[in-house]
């Protein structure tokens, strides 16, 4: 199959489509997939219509990976567009960045974010906002592996895309605070220790499991074609530690329980979810 830019832009959208999923892809001349304001708008339309489209299955990643071999996930925002804004122009871009993450986190359907390289500020916020959380190993020679980070941290400088309640709900306050507050950057092994991600898969063969995997999510059949790295499923490492997963608690998105997917009204985060 041949991905098809959905958008172009500084930052550009690939859309690669089979039966109730969709693989979208992120590419820029420079390859750091900047999150602009342009970019962030396309993407909110793009879920919108994903939703419409009855997708249950969808995941995101550096457009390279759709065809051959990818490298970086989003260095985030464009610094120079965050340097212009003022306490007028800021709300409306933070809200931007957090309809996209919001989309991310709908029930209705299961997202995968397949995180590569450079993935730091807003694209640290994108990639961990998945559902489901891949990284993408560093090939034979080392290269290219993860650099998970928030570095504008250092001067103060938050998008405000969601990443500060996102981060803590996964990492915990202690691993928020490495990269929000110790500024660590974490490798493909670190980012799956502190469970960042879920998965660490291999570069070769990416391209073409990833389709199939977004489809079903056969961890079984992943394992056996070798896709994977040796990393235990999240149901196999919740046995592992002792924890039954049929008695914990059931999360729901206040914000998604409307039948019809139409564009959300922006809340206050810790009303965002509650246990049934």
């Amino acid at each position: 199959m041949t991905p098809a830019t959905w958008y172009a832009g500084r930052t550009s959208l690939e859309l690669l489509q089979g039966d109730r999923w969709a693989w979208i892809g992120l590419r820029s001349g420079d390859g750091l997939n900047r999150l602009h304001s342009d970019l962030l708008l396309a993407l909110d339309r793009l879920f919108i219509e994903l939703r419409w489209a009855g997708t249950q299955r969808v995941a995101l990643s550096g457009a390279g990976w759709m065809t051959d071999r990818g490298h970086h996930f989003s260095a985030g925002a464009d610094l120079h567009e965050v340097g212009a804004l003022n306490a007028v122009s800021a709300d409306p871009f933070s809200r931007r960045g957090q309809r996209v993450m919001a989309h991310l986190l709908w029930p209705g359907w299961r997202s995968l974010t397949l995180i590569s390289g450079v993935a730091m500020g807003g694209g640290c916020d994108l990639a961990l906002h998945g559902q489901e959380r891949w990284a993408v190993a560093a090939d034979a020679e080392g290269r290219h592996g993860l650099r998970l980070a928030h570095p504008a941290a250092k001067h103060g400088i938050l998008t405000g895309f969601g990443g500060t309640v996102r981060l803590p709900e996964i990492l915990g306050r202690q691993g928020a605070d490495r990269l929000f507050r110790d500024f660590e950057t974490w490798d493909e092994t670190a980012a799956l220790a502190s469970r960042a991600v879920h998965r660490i898969v291999e570069p070769l063969g990416v391209a073409g499991a990833c389709p199939g995997l977004v489809g079903r999510y056969r961890w079984d059949a992943a394992m056996r074609a070798g896709t994977l790295s040796a990393a235990r499923s999240p149901q196999q490492q919740s046995r592992k530690r002792g924890v039954n997963t049929a008695q914990m608690p059931r999360q729901v998105s206040v914000l998604c329980m409307r039948a019809i997917p139409m564009p959300m009204t922006i809340i206050p985060a810790r009303w965002m979810r509650m246990p049934i």
